[in-house]
C-alpha cells in the first residue's frame, strides 16, 4: 500500500500548488520565525476512486501542509481561513503553480 507523504507526492509530481503561508506571506515573521508551506495536491485515480483516500499531509510540525484536492475544495466552501489565504497568495509567494488544464482531471467532478 503506498503511504502519501510529502517526499512522495514530491518525487511522483502530485503537487497542484504550493505556496508560503503564515507569517512570510504578510512580512510579520521575525528572527525566529519558521516558513509555513500550504499546498493541494491530486493522489492517484487508482487510489482516490478506492479506499485509501487522504484527505491531507502534514509534517510533524504542521508548518507543511497538503491538501488533496477534494478537501482543498471543501474547505474553501466552508470559508476556512487557511484556504482562503491560498485564493490571496501574492505571486511572489508562489513556490509552484502547474497547469491543472493539461491535467486529464474529468473524475474528480464525476
Amino acid at each position: 500500500m503506498t503511504e502519501y507523504t510529502i517526499d512522495y507526492i514530491k518525487k511522483n509530481n502530485l503537487i497542484l500548488l504550493e505556496a508560503i503561508s503564515g507569517s512570510h506571506a504578510y512580512g510579520l515573521n521575525t528572527e525566529t520565525s519558521d516558513v509555513d508551506k500550504r499546498g493541494v495536491f491530486l493522489m492517484k485515480e487508482d487510489h482516490y476512486l478506492g479506499l485509501r483516500y487522504v484527505e491531507q499531509i502534514n509534517d510533524e510540525k504542521n508548518d507543511i501542509t497538503y491538501y488533496e484536492l477534494r478537501r482543498f475544495l471543501q474547505l474553501a466552501l466552508q470559508g476556512n481561513p487557511n484556504i482562503l489565504e491560498l485564493f490571496n497568495c501574492s505571486e511572489e509567494h508562489i513556490l509552484y503553480n502547474c497547469d491543472v488544464s493539461k491535467l486529464g482531471l474529468t473524475y474528480i467532478f464525476v
